[in-house]
């Protein structure tokens, strides 16, 4: 369990929680102490991100016209200092930085809204027979009316649910949408169906 403080932390965890190459992260990973005038300052950076084939990040995230104040730049700059110092990288997110992903960011805290409920294992694998007998991209809309056993606003958490967790796979850099979004089965679970399909033949 990951606690943040402020959207823009919570909009970072979706991205980390989506990012393929994230192997770890922690919130308030380590206190950095450095000189400021007489005094000794402490600065603790949000998070620290473990990557596949890539340094160690230390992230800050703060709005634009935080991180422009004269504190936050002494706390930033002794962060990037012992980044170098210790072999990480560091990066600092603010609005602008997370503009670009705004689609991707509404479509995965839709989906996680749906992320929690667990699904019922006769009813997924309900669910997966009738994806597997479709046999190619489907919309949410035409799997809703491939399952008439279940409640069709169930079933659309389900999907969705199904998609936050990776086993139904669509492009999130487009919005979602009930008609029109083409999802499909995820390779894992493809490889995963295939024997009991073929005992069952």
């Amino acid at each position: 369990m990951v606690h943040y403080r402020g959207m823009l932390k919570r909009a970072y965890v979706y991205l980390l929680e989506y990012d393929d190459a994230v192997l770890s992260y922690e919130e308030q990973p380590l206190c950095i102490q450095y000189a400021s005038g007489n005094q000794i300052s402490r600065y603790t950076p949000d998070f620290r991100v473990q990557w596949q084939n890539l340094r160690p990040r230390l992230v800050a995230c703060m709005p634009e016209i935080t991180a422009n104040a004269p504190t936050s730049i002494r706390n930033l700059t002794a962060a990037q200092l012992w980044c170098q110092q210790n072999h990480h990288d560091f990066a600092l997110i603010t609005e602008v930085t997370l503009r670009p992903h705004k689609i991707l960011l509404s479509n995965l805290e839709m989906l996680a809204v749906h992320s929690f409920a667990p699904i019922p294992a006769p009813t997924y694998d309900y669910l997966l027979n009738m994806i597997i007998s479709i046999g190619g991209p489907f919309s949410p809309e035409e799997l809703v009316q491939q399952t008439p056993l279940l409640d069709p606003m169930q079933t659309k958490s389900f999907i969705w649910n199904l998609v936050y967790h990776g086993q139904l796979l669509t492009d999130l850099t487009q919005p979602l949408h009930f008609a029109t979004t083409r999802l499909r089965l995820s390779e894992h679970l493809c490889s995963a169906a295939r024997p009991s399909s073929t005992r069952n033949q």
